[in-house]
């Protein structure tokens, strides 16, 4: 019995996936990957590394096989080319989260990734 986690580790191990579009590197990670309040941390590496600062990111989240539409993610800017939000998941399954940046004036950028989200 002594080797068994306690419930609240169980499925609480995070998410993380890493994304590539037009050159900018998204590393996104959700903590805990479950049911409930999550913390969402995104990083940018854009081509001109730490140098080229992105400010400008949005995010939502959905979960279409059961009809919840999009929940915005409010990210906010916490260092450079980091973003970080905290958002309530009512459901497990596979959400979609799309991730919206903006490298440069006038070039927008979409990341999306799907999420097992468990109980």
């Amino acid at each position: 019995l002594v080797s068994v986690p306690p419930l609240s580790v169980i499925g609480a191990t995070p998410f993380e996936a890493t994304s590539v579009q037009a050159n900018v590197i998204a590393d996104i990670r959700i903590t805990p990957a479950r049911v409930g309040e999550v913390e969402v941390h995104v990083v940018l590496s854009p081509p001109g590394g730490a140098l080229q600062s992105i400010t400008t990111a949005t995010a939502r989240i959905s979960l279409a096989t059961q009809a919840i539409p999009p929940i915005p993610v409010d990210l906010r800017l916490v260092g450079k080319n980091h973003f970080q939000a905290k958002l309530l998941l009512p459901r497990a399954g596979d959400w979609l989260f799309e991730l919206f940046v903006e490298p440069e004036a006038g070039t927008s950028l979409r990341f999306s990734t799907a999420v097992a989200i468990r109980d």
